[in-house]
């Protein structure tokens, strides 16, 4: 499995399945992926139950998803790194000029879709939600520096 992606649950080792014989396992779970990802790559997944757990590559950015047979989206994680979409950067910016974004992602649970965005500066990280138009403050966390 490639490195970076969350382990899958499931008692078989993930699968990969062609498209086409996951399509022909899965069909309401492929049917949906496509709607809701547009650049889907190197899809692996495993079954655990009524749950289908994926991981893939979608324009660069890793992402987990877990999804029923039926093809509902449970969630999904979509890691971003420091390439947030510029709405998401840009309200970043204005609240918190004077730091850079070290790392963010996007969760989605069933409809509601909301960011997570690691900030740092010279002295500190931040942690930062951004849902809707509201940015909420998580934690801080100091930087040593060791010398």
């Amino acid at each position: 499995m490639p490195t970076g992606y969350p382990e899958l649950p499931g008692n078989d080792p993930a699968e990969t399945d062609s498209l086409a014989i996951l399509r022909e396992k899965y069909p309401a779970v492929v049917n949906m992926l496509f709607k809701e990802f547009s650049h889907e790559e190197n899809i692996k997944y495993t079954v655990n139950g009524n749950l289908l757990y994926l991981s893939f590559n979608n324009n660069g950015q890793k992402v987990a998803a877990v999804y029923s047979k039926n093809g509902h989206n449970e969630y999904s994680i979509s890691n971003f790194g420091t390439a947030l979409p510029r709405a998401i950067s840009d309200k970043l910016k204005s609240k918190y000029p004077a730091y850079t974004v070290f790392f963010g992602r996007s969760i989605k649970i069933y409809n509601e879709t909301f960011f997570q965005v690691i900030l740092e500066n010279e002295q500190e990280y931040k942690v930062v939600n951004l849902q809707n138009e509201e940015i909420e403050e998580i934690s801080r966390i100091k930087k040593t520096h060791n010398k």
